[in-house]
């Protein structure tokens, strides 16, 4: 009966109000029970009255309901009870307000944790009504109290913590160093054998914040599991004293610990590890190799690099970019000898790896085997040739990169192109032309948007050329970049490509005619405002609105009203109201 009545809900209200006063004690808890799992607020009133009821099971029954509903309302009537000689219906309210979760009750709750009986249930709920004010009693509890006490003040410092900010966080941490002893540490160090898994978190966090490094060695098991993160920034917060214990853990670790004792080493930055890293580089799981490689990376300590080089054959390739990340950290020459012989190797990879670090480090001495290897044999070893010589100011490389304009690779092509046209010492459109022909759709394309940054009358003679491309793709990239030009003469050009068969490229055009702020061309827009295709439509819309062309209005405001389309009728909204702006 209990459980059809709570699936009806909020419909049995009345009636169980109008039974509660002549039932009896059994029948009144059933009752009661029922409105807490209905966890309706209008019963809140019915169960205050409850309070008083001569049957102290009643009275526990109707707090615990009260907790449950959750009715801010109810503190006024929960936090009485905490002053009163009943211990029994002091810790129903204490748990009563913590579900409540009012921070108004936490005063009171913190003088309820100064009263024998009631001090674990009051630090606990500390830790959701508490604020700073609560810290000194928390700290108090963790120094004095008994074990299960002690424990929950330890989380509910942790939680006040994690609610609280800026200074207040600084006050907190203040508070529990200048409290912070040896009896604590073994508090501390005692919580971690603890069977439940947040005494283990706000152990680690408490020890992170005092970089108390004592219990490092048990800390370092939890590498392996849900606190990791949590602990490694613990481990990371003990720094340099912690190296030793990290390092002697590496034997017995499994491939989580393995791999989170590298990356906090890598955090610490002492060099003391970089023996124990370059031997994690041998690790047969990659995780821990890519971990290691990163981390000697940070230390930035050259003596690794022989190892680090080998990575560049690993078998996977997420190991390998990781090697040529840390090994680009490096500017030292025997690095850069071993890197310059790598350049001949016979495994295309491994010249590709050899030349991409050897560009991030911007190696003067690497420019002429670099320069040689663009006419490699190997497309892929010709393209990251001229990814590395863009990363070089001098002149010296200029006619190469010139030179790959040209490569039978496309992707070389583009390459060059990338890296030209952010080089001021090179003339882009003494040698363009070619581009503008180029058998492959996407390298027009980056030509026509190369060109747009150029705003020179060659330019954008180029780009009219490109306006009558066979692909659209190459067509809307010179609509885009034409229209960054002010010339008079442009809209009519792009107008033209209004007749297209191409919807794209339809919507190009019209959406170019927008961005040219010519209004004088609103009139012709305004007829694709009846287009059977909603794209056209809606681009027509959002045209007419750059162009803030009034004329327009009305049709705007019909097609707002009455296109079937919403992303229609939200680009006319959008248009007319830049025309009511105007």
């Amino acid at each position: 009966a209990a459980e059809a009545m709570i699936g009806l809900g909020e419909s049995c209200l009345h009636p169980i109000f109008r039974a509660l006063p002549r039932a009896n004690a059994d029948e009144k808890k059933f009752l009661i029970e029922i409105l807490g799992e209905i966890k309706s607020q209008q019963a809140t009133d019915e169960l205050a009255a409850l309070l008083s009821d001569p049957n102290e099971n009643v009275r526990l029954t109707a707090i615990e309901a009260i907790g449950k509903i959750g009715d801010r309302k109810a503190v006024e009537f929960l936090i009485p009870l905490l002053e009163g000689q009943n211990q029994l219906m002091g810790f129903a309210a204490i748990k009563a307000l913590e579900q409540i979760g009012d921070t108004r009750a936490g005063d009171s709750v913190l003088q309820a944790a100064k009263t024998r009986g009631l001090e674990r249930a009051a630090v606990e709920a500390l830790g959701t009504l508490g604020d700073h004010h609560s810290v000194d009693e928390l700290i108090r509890s963790v120094l004095r109290g008994g074990p299960n006490l002690r424990v929950a003040a330890l989380q509910s410092l942790v939680r006040i913590f994690d609610r609280s900010a800026g200074k207040t966080r600084e006050t907190i941490l203040e508070k529990i160093r200048a409290a912070y002893n040896d009896e604590w540490s073994r508090f501390l160090e005692e919580c971690l054998e603890n069977r439940q898994g947040k005494v283990h978190l706000a152990a680690i966090r408490v020890m992170g914040w005092q970089g108390d490094h004592r219990a490092c060695k048990k800390v370092i098991g939890f590498l392996s599991g849900p606190f990791r993160d949590e602990t490694m920034k613990t481990l990371i917060r003990f720094g340099r004293k912690a190296v030793p214990d990290l390092i002697g853990a590496l034997p017995n670790g499994n491939d989580e610990v393995r791999e989170g004792i590298a990356r906090v080493l890598g955090s610490i930055g002492d060099k003391e590890a970089v023996g124990a890293l370059t031997s994690l580089l041998g690790d047969g799981t990659g995780h821990v190799r890519e971990a290691a490689a990163q981390s000697l990376g940070k230390i930035n300590d050259p003596t690794s690099a022989r190892s680090l080089l080998a990575l560049l054959r690993d078998e996977y390739v997420s190991v390998q970019e990781t090697a040529i990340d840390a090994l680009s950290h490096f500017r030292n020459q025997d690095v850069t000898y071993r890197l310059l012989d790598l350049t001949e190797n016979s495994q295309p990879s491994v010249r590709k790896h050899a030349i991409r670090i050897l560009g991030r480090m911007g190696a003067p001495e690497a420019i002429q085997k670099i320069i040689f290897a663009v006419k490699d044999e190997d497309p892929g070893v010709r393209k990251v040739a001229v990814e590395a010589l863009g990363n070089f100011d001098t002149q010296e490389v200029d006619p190469m990169l010139i030179l790959s304009l040209g490569d039978e690779d496309q992707e070389v092509r583009f390459v060059a192109l990338s890296m030209i046209v952010r080089r001021p010492s090179i003339d882009l459109l003494t040698h363009i032309e070619p581009l503008l022909h180029d058998e492959n759709i996407w390298m027009r394309t980056e030509t026509a948007r190369a060109l747009g940054g150029k705003k020179s009358p060659l330019a954008k003679a180029l780009l009219i050329k490109m306006l009558k491309d066979k692909v659209g793709v190459v067509q809307i990239a010179a609509v885009e970049s034409l229209v960054l030009f002010d010339d008079p003469e442009i809209p009519r050009l792009i107008f033209e490509l209004t007749k297209s068969q191409d919807l794209e490229v339809m919507k190009a055009a019209i959406t170019g005619i927008g961005e040219t702020k010519q209004n004088r061309y609103g009139v012709k827009i305004q007829s694709f405002l009846n287009h059977s295709d909603w794209g056209v439509r809606a681009a027509a819309a959002r045209s007419l609105g750059r162009l803030k062309d009034s004329s327009a209005r009305s049709k705007l405001e019909d097609l707002e009203a009455r296109d079937p389309d919403r992303l229609v009728s939200r680009a006319a909204q959008f248009a007319l109201s830049q025309i009511n702006e105007s």
